[in-house]
């Protein structure tokens, strides 16, 4: 969805994913075409038992 209302913006992870019984939290900061910071937040990711993303909720 950042690439349909935020054009130019890219999602750079920070850190390593964290992992605990199908359940992963996912650090990010987006920056700007010009690299400047314009938001950071976690993502929450829920794996299916085939080990897909099921869900993803994400928190600025």
């Amino acid at each position: 969805m950042c690439h349909q209302f935020m054009p130019g913006v890219v999602m750079e992870r920070q850190g390593e994913p964290r992992h605990c019984q199908g359940t992963a939290l996912v650090e990010w900061t987006a920056h700007d075409a010009a690299g400047n910071p314009r938001g950071k937040g976690t993502n929450v990711v829920s794996l299916a038992a085939d080990g897909r993303i099921a869900g993803v909720v994400g928190f600025w």
